[in-house]
């Protein structure tokens, strides 16, 4: 593959895939599965771009993209839609909806996490598919309020009453940010997972 497709998934932003049918390696039948790929665009994580990348590269190549929906945006304090949800026709037009997302990274420090997961939380509410959230993130949190608190509570109560739901997985996040999260997320209970960006992919398959 030209290594120019290392850009496809380079940006920071949400990735929205909606996939067909398909088979696990074990050969059992698959329901189509709903994936939302989120980048954290913020200074803070600008070091790990070029991990996201490649993360973002392996989990799309895994998957079939004739069957794939797409939908791109980015997250700092704020999260927000770029494109989507239709793949475009060409790679040509695709790199253009990347550099769209690229030339939004607002190079802010200021994280909330509860920004992608408020997104996330409308762009499944009318979905019918199984549903997967990816945050690719260093989990730094720069609001650490009682507001800010149950702001994330909130949205992960609202979450885990989503009937397509199967998980939502932070990959990449620093071991000091994952008991963080994972203290306001607790409503998710065992919808939350933690993984390396090497393990992403088995993550996302697994049942």
């Amino acid at each position: 593959m030209n290594p120019k497709n290392l850009f496809l998934f380079a940006l920071g932003g949400i990735v929205v895939l909606a996939l067909g049918f398909a088979l696990l390696p074990s050969g059992t039948p698959r329901q189509p599965v709903h994936v939302v790929l989120f980048f954290d665009t913020s200074g803070s994580a600008d070091a790990e771009v070029a991990r996201y990348r490649l993360a973002a590269f392996r989990l799309s190549s895994s998957l079939r993209p004739r069957v794939d929906h797409l939908t791109i945006a980015r997250f700092d304090r704020n999260a927000s839609e770029v494109s989507g949800p239709s793949i475009p026709a060409s790679e040509e037009e695709l790199l253009d909806l990347i550099d769209i997302a690229l030339h939004a990274r607002s190079g802010r420090p200021i994280t909330k996490q509860e920004a992608p997961l408020l997104l996330a939380e409308r762009l499944l509410r009318n979905s019918t598919h199984e549903a997967v959230i990816v945050v690719l993130t260093d989990g730094g949190h720069d609001d650490f309020s009682s507001q800010s608190h149950e702001s994330l509570r909130e949205v992960a109560s609202q979450l885990s009453l989503s009937k397509t739901l199967k998980k939502v997985i932070y990959a990449g996040t620093r071991v000091g940010n994952r008991e963080l999260l994972r203290n306001r997320l607790t409503p998710l209970g065992s919808k939350l997972r933690f993984t390396e960006l090497t393990d992403l992919i088995r993550e996302v398959q697994e049942r």
